[in-house]
C-alpha cells in the first residue's frame, strides 16, 4: 500500500515540474530538427549485380552447388584490398580503404548464383560510379582466380531516395533524451528530498 503511495506521489511530483518537462520537450524537438538540418547528411544507395556462371556450356547441380559455396568467397574477393585501391585510383576517391568498406555491402541472396554490391554514399552518383567499378574490379579478380565467367546483370542507378535517417526519427530520438534525462534529474531530486518536503 506504501508502495502504491510512493508511486502517487511520484507521479505527482514529476508533474509538479510540468514546466520543465515541457521546455526539455521543446529543446528536444528543436535539438532533433537543427541536428537534420544541419549536421547530417542524406544517404543514398546504389546496387549493381553480378550473376557468376560457369564457364562450361553445361551445368550440373554439383556445379550450381558448387557456385553456391564460393558465393561467400567472392563476396570477400569483391571487397579485398587491391580491389579497393583500384577503384579508389580509378575514381580518384579521397577516402582510405576502411572508409571505402564501410560504404560497401555485399550481399549473396540465398540459393542464387548472385552478388549485390550495394554502395552508400552521401553522394547518390558517386554510390552509382563506386558500386560499377567495384562490380567491374570483382569480376576481373573471379575470372583470374577461377575461371568463373562472372556477367554483370546491372549496373548501378543513380537513387534519390534517401535511406538515412528520417527528420522525425532524429526528433524522437533527441525529445527522448533530452526528456528522459530531465525526467531522471527530477525522480532523483524526489529520493533525495527529506521527508516533509
Amino acid at each position: 500500500m506504501e508502495e502504491r503511495l510512493d508511486l502517487r506521489q511520484l507521479i505527482s511530483y514529476l508533474f509538479s515540474y510540468w514546466y520543465i518537462l515541457l521546455i526539455s520537450l521543446i529543446l528536444g524537438v528543436t535539438g532533433g530538427i537543427v541536428y537534420h538540418k544541419f549536421l547530417t547528411s542524406p544517404q543514398y544507395q546504389s546496387t549493381a549485380t553480378v550473376y557468376i556462371r560457369s564457364n562450361q556450356k553445361e551445368i550440373s547441380y554439383d556445379d550450381l552447388q558448387l557456385s553456391n559455396s564460393l558465393a561467400s568467397d567472392y563476396q570477400h574477393i569483391f571487397t579485398a584490398s587491391p580491389n579497393l585501391k583500384a577503384v579508389m585510383s580509378s575514381l580518384h576517391l579521397s577516402y582510405d580503404e576502411d572508409e571505402l568498406l564501410e560504404m560497401i555491402n555485399v550481399e549473396h541472396p540465398a540459393d542464387t548464383r548472385i552478388l549485390k554490391i550495394t554502395v552508400t554514399s552521401s553522394d547518390n552518383e558517386e554510390a552509382k560510379k563506386i558500386a560499377d567499378a567495384l562490380a567491374e574490379e570483382g569480376m576481373k579478380s573471379i575470372r583470374k582466380l577461377d575461371g568463373q565467367v562472372p556477367y554483370l546483370v546491372q549496373q548501378g542507378k543513380v537513387s534519390h531516395i534517401n535511406v538515412g535517417a528520417s527528420l522525425m526519427e532524429h526528433v524522437t530520438l533527441f525529445v527522448i533524451g533530452v526528456v528522459g534525462l530531465c525526467a531522471l534529474l527530477i525522480v532523483f531530486k524526489f529520493f533525495m528530498k527529506k521527508p516533509g518536503e
